[in-house]
């Protein structure tokens, strides 16, 4: 029976965050999220991330959890449809060199538009 208890115990959280994923997109690189994000009503889209990045992050992290994109509006340019974005990925389960499981998390500040290209250079950053 302890044993069952602690089998549970250790599975738990990774049933509850699978379970939380369910419904989650997948996405096979970040730039559609990305692009989704700039017109997205309250700034922000989340997905699953697939392809060669994962694979990426799967490799250099010793985890085979899924990559968990975040992406949130911070400003906007008075150019239209262009903002100022900030990527966050995320991996639970990274090996450390301790052998510890740990969360990979990295965070990125993006300029981007919706034509996928970087704002003019005399494009100007509108207050928050």
């Amino acid at each position: 029976m302890a044993k069952i208890t602690h089998l549970l115990v250790l599975l738990f959280p990774v049933l509850f965050s699978w379970q939380a994923m369910a419904g989650m997109p997948t996405y096979p690189n970040i730039k559609p999220l990305l692009i989704k994000a700039i017109d997205a009503p309250d700034g922000t889209v989340s997905g699953i991330v697939s392809g060669p990045m994962a694979g990426f992050f799967r490799q250099t992290t010793g985890s085979q959890q899924p990559v968990i994109a975040t992406v949130t509006t911070l400003a906007e340019f008075d150019q239209p449809g262009c903002k100022r974005l900030n990527l966050h990925l995320n991996q639970t389960g990274a090996q450390t060199k301790s052998g510890e499981p740990k969360d990979f998390d990295v965070s990125y500040g993006i300029n981007l538009c919706r034509d996928g290209d970087a704002p003019a250079k005399q494009s100007q950053m509108l207050g928050n």
